[in-house]
């Protein structure tokens, strides 16, 4: 008992927020990754150097920022292609 309008609504709220979760989840993950990186040398280059990598939170916002957008933008196309035949 949804209309279109509403049906598309929820198609584009959850999509949005899957994303925003998902992106949430893999800058934790990727984040925890860099520390231990930089702390525990754990992917070596030779036997005495390290893989070396930077923490930087300007990265991290600009991610952030671009998992939002797309993930909108996704949403927002998959969700103006619900029709009335998905109502039926």
């Amino acid at each position: 008992g949804v209309t279109l309008p509403q049906l598309r609504r929820i198609f584009f709220l959850q999509g949005t927020l899957l994303s925003i979760f998902g992106g949430m989840v893999g800058l934790i993950l990727g984040s925890v990754l860099v520390v231990m990186q930089q702390h525990y040398q754990l992917i070596m280059i030779t036997e005495t150097l390290a893989y070396p990598i930077e923490f930087h939170w300007e990265n991290l916002a600009l991610v952030w920022l671009t998992v939002i957008v797309l993930g909108m933008i996704s949403s927002g196309i998959a969700s103006s292609r619900v029709s009335e035949k998905m109502l039926d």
